[in-house]
Order: structure tokens, then sequence, then C-alpha cells
């Protein structure tokens, strides 16, 4: 399509044009195309094609065409070399003269090699084949049907009939709901289980964004659970911090010592002549030394500190996080948790505008996906907002599917996130067709200005696992990804992408340099948190909610212990 036009193939279907319509200037009047003319004439297309060289610059041209006109730019382009490979050969041969003698590289190389193996007859039955081949490739996942389906016309004649009759009657035609589910899927095997697959992924699907016209019961701070009394000691490794960093030829002065639900900071003041490189690097000592795992950073304060786990972890609820994050003012507002100084820190999701979370198995993952999603529902309404989420593990995000939040049910399958990914970059351009005819630079002006039945409310989509989804089919899941994180904030639509396999192939360059929120759970290596927030650190989390997040505000990060939200509490959002 003219709107997927990518730079690269921009550039190619140029040149593809370009040499295609040099090359049949060429061979009309090779005279006048100068010394390259000449020579690509003499040493390039005679030698190598011969009488079919004509054929080959036609082929040019139409290669350019598929790269701006068609999707499957690869099959298209294969499955035509494929018929104009045995077309080159016969031409070539068709034409041969005295003067003229077939002597092409491509007619040589079939007549040396395949002639040699199977003989005139077989060479004959080998092109055919191959002309066959490309025929039939060039028509896969497309819409043309080319006769191999039988169809039933006195089947096709009585619905046609029946529909003729229903429109004279002019009976309303029934419509299907917006959230009804794509057919069960057959099981097939061979092409005919890759030809349904890939009618599916052509299927769109209609998101509901009309306006939610019943009343929204937003849950109250009752409904979730309180915060206990805290009753946790700290301060208890102080002196032996200190003991450490002597023993190792650092004098530092102890400072404060702030305490948090998972980790305490104690401050650390260098003595004279300390260099912080020197500090930075003994975290390993400190973390044998006091047996847990230790980080050293700076505070919220911009102090240096010692990051040490306290003895016994505390669970934040998500109702403190309502209480003291009251204050947050954002179209998309993003409660994580808390520091160590027990202080909420949240963020607006339409400002960063898209975020990767990622962690290994047990890392809190799933329960901070849920509390993001439940800070999203509790400040906004269905009006403001709508989900769009993705859960091929079928496990973490079934019970949003009675969210009135939800443009769409939860997408379990590969093929449907496929489809409503690519239904997502549709609306994406559908919202800035839109903001260019009103003239708004983004989605908050459009609104301010929108007419009843026009407000566009925001979409916020989450993909959880995203992984298997990239490596299962990277040419259309990884790319729409790109282009929503490219292009999307604007127009009101925001990605959250979750992993639990933080790798180079799966968390590519391409998504870091579009996704500006990082947030890393604990992790195996420190290869793994490189990979995700690009310096160590990750691999010394605790687990179970404990994070670092990292933005373009906040390039230092800010380690933060994220909150615990029941199934139950979720419940409280279906009403």
């Amino acid at each position: 399509m003219l709107k997927r036009l990518t730079p690269t193939r921009s550039i190619a279907s140029v040149l593809f044009l370009l040499v295609g319509v040099f090359t049949l200037l060429v061979l009309q009047v090779p005279s006048k195309t100068g010394i390259i003319g000449s020579m690509y004439y003499s040493s390039i297309l005679i030698p190598v094609f011969g009488h079919s060289s004509e054929l080959f610059g036609v082929y040019l041209i139409i290669c350019a065409l598929f790269l701006i006109f068609t999707e499957y730019v690869k099959i298209r382009i294969g499955a035509f070399t494929l018929i104009l490979l045995p077309l080159l050969i016969w031409i070539d041969s068709a034409f041969v003269t005295d003067t003229f003698p077939a002597q092409s590289l491509i007619n040589s190389f079939v007549g040396s090699t395949v002639t040699v193996y199977v003989g005139k007859a077989g060479r004959l039955m080998f092109e055919i084949v191959v002309l066959v081949a490309g025929v039939v490739l060039l028509f896969y996942k497309t819409r043309t049907n080319i006769g191999f389906k039988k169809i039933n016309w006195k089947k096709k004649f009585d619905k046609d009939s029946k529909t003729q009759g229903t429109q004279t009657d002019n009976q309303p035609e029934t419509t299907e709901p917006v959230n009804s589910p794509l057919p069960e899927p057959v099981k097939t095997t061979g092409s005919e289980a890759n030809s349904k697959k890939s009618v599916a992924r052509r299927e769109k699907i209609d998101l509901n964004l009309k306006p939610y016209k019943k009343t929204f019961n937003r849950p109250k701070l009752s409904d979730f659970k309180k915060q206990p009394p805290d009753s946790v000691s700290y301060g208890e490794k102080k002196e032996k911090i200190k003991e450490v960093f002597s023993s190792l030829g650092v004098e530092v002065e102890m400072g404060s010592v702030i305490g948090g639900p998972s980790v305490e900071q104690y401050e650390i003041i260098p003595g004279k002549g300390v260099k912080l490189s020197q500090i930075r690097k003994l975290d390993d000592d400190l973390s044998l030394a006091l047996k847990s795992k230790v980080l050293i950073t700076f505070n919220t304060k911009g102090a240096l500190c010692v990051e040490a786990p306290i003895a016994k972890r505390r669970i934040v609820y998500f109702r403190r996080l309502l209480e003291t994050g009251e204050d947050l003012e954002a179209r998309l507002p993003v409660i994580l948790g808390v520091n160590a100084s027990y202080e909420t820190f949240g963020f607006d999701l339409a400002e960063l505008p898209h975020l990767l979370i990622a962690g290994t198995t047990g890392s809190g993952k799933s329960i901070l996906v849920k509390t993001i999603l439940a800070s999203i529902m509790y400040k906004l309404t269905p009006n403001d907002v709508r989900l769009v989420l993705v859960d091929p593990k079928r496990v973490d995000f079934g019970i949003f599917n009675a969210s009135p939040f939800l443009a769409y049910k939860v997408i379990t399958d590969m093929a449907d996130a496929s489809t409503i990914l690519s239904t997502l970059v549709d609306e994406m351009e559908r919202r800035y067709d839109l903001l260019e005819e009103s003239q708004a630079s983004n989605i908050a002006f459009y609104n301010q200005s929108a007419k009843p039945g026009k407000f566009m409310p925001y979409i916020v989509a989450v993909i959880d696992e995203f992984a298997d989804l990239i490596m299962g089919d990277t040419t259309d899941i990884g790319d729409n990804i790109i282009r929503i994180a490219q292009k999307a904030r604007a127009c009101g639509i925001h990605l959250i992408l979750a992993t639990q396999r933080p790798s180079a192939e799966v968390i590519s360059g391409l998504i870091k340099a579009n996704v500006p929120g990082k947030i890393a759970l604990s992790v195996s290596s420190a290869i793994n948190s490189k990979i995700i927030i690009d310096r160590n650190g990750a691999e010394k989390l605790l687990g179970k909610g404990d994070m670092i997040y990292i933005s373009p505000e906040m390039k230092d990060g800010v380690r933060l212990q994220g909150a615990f939200i029941s199934d139950d509490e979720i419940m409280k959002f279906m009403k």
C-alpha cells in the first residue's frame, strides 16, 4: 500500500524503475546511451539475457510497481522471477539466427546443466513446472481465487437469490456485535492451514470506540485492602557496611538511613581523596560481606547510598498507591509503586509515550501490568481510554474480558494478534487524517473542539510476552509494533510491551529507540540488565515487584517496589 511505503522500499522502487527504463532505452538506441550504456549492452544484457533482454527491462519495472503498490513484496518478486526464468529461455531460443546465436548465460546454464541430467524432454518439463510454481506463488496471500477451489454454483445461486429477496423486502441487514469473536479455527494441515491462517490475518477487527452510555461505577478506596502499620526495623547493617569499606581501604562516613518496603538505603559520605569509581566497584564485596544483593547508587536526594535488602520484606498494597497518588495529574495516569522512602511514584503514559517491561519468571511482571491497568481504570472512564490486551499465555488477562474499557475481547491467538495490530495501524492512520482535517497537532487539542460523537478516546495496547509473537512472525507483528511506537503518540495510541525473555533478538535496537520508558525487574544476568536498561543493576533485584524504572527524564533510573493487587480487587472494575 502507498501508506505503508517505507524509506527502504521507496529507494529500492526508484532504483528498479530507473534501471528498467534505462535497460529498454539501451536496447532501442545503444549508440545514444554513452559509454556506460554501450558497456551495459555489450557486457551484461547480451551475454546474460541474449534475445530476451527487453523482457528483463520489463521485469525490473514490474518489480518497482510491486514495491510501491503491493504487500508481501518478497513473495511477489520471487514468484515473478520464477515466471520470468522459463520465458527468458524460450524467447532466447526462439529467435536464434546465424548472425545472433543463442549464447545467453541463462540459456547456456540450463542447456548444459539441466539437459545433461534429465534430457531435452525433462528440461522442458522442468521449465513448465517452474512457470506453474511462479504463477501459483504470485497469487499466494491475496484475495484472488485462481480456480483451485471448486465452487458450488447451485449453493451460490440460492444464496444470491435469498440476498436479492431480502434487499427487495427492504429488511435491515443483520450485523454482528462489535466484540463478536472470530470464527472458530478449523484444524487443517499443510498448505490449506497456511492459506486459512493468512485469510484470518487479512480480516479487520472493528474496535469498540463508541461512547460508553452506561454509568461507570468507579470502585471506592474501601473496596481495596488497607495497608497495615509498619513494624519493620531499619539500620541494622550500618556499622557492618562501614567496617567493610574500612577493610577494603576506602574511608567513608555513614549518613542517614532510609527504610523502604524491600530495601533500606544507607547514605555514605566518601572521605577526602576517595573517588566515586573506587566505591562503585565494591558492590560485589559488600554483597559477599552482608550475604545479600547490594547495589551502590544515588537516592532521590542525590546522595550516594548503599541499597541493601531488609530482613523481612513488606507488601505494598494497591490502596496505598491510590491514597498517596491522588495528586498525580495526567491524561493517562500510571502509578508504579513506592521508592525506598515510601514515596509513591507515577507518571503520565501520554507523555512517555510507550513502556517496556522485562523480567524473568517470578519477578512480578504480571502483577505490575495489572497494577498499571488498574491505576488507569481507577482514574479514568471508558469514554477517556480503551484497552487492547494481547495475552499469548492465556492466563493473565482473561479476568479483563468483562471490563467496559476493552476495545475488543482479550486476544490470545497469534493470528488474531497480527490482525489487531494491523487494525491499530489503520486506526492510527485514520486518526491522523482527522487531525489533519481539523488542523490539530495532537489528540488533546482535537478533543477540546470535537463535535459530539467525534471524541477520540486514548487507546492503550498491552502486549504480554511479545517475544512469542515476534519470534513467531517477525514480518507483520514486529513491523506493526515499530510503526505504532514511531508514530502513534500524537493520535493517542500507546504501547506497553512485556516479556520474560530479555534477549537482543526480542528487544531490538528499534524497539529500545522508540520505547523510551523501560522497567527492568529481576533478571538472571548483567547482560540481560544491559539489554533492558543499558547498565548493570537489574541482576541484583530481589524479585516480586522490585524494579528499576528509566525514562528520558530519569536517565539514572529509580528503584521502586511495585504494589500488589489481587484478582478480587481487579473484579471491582468489572461492574
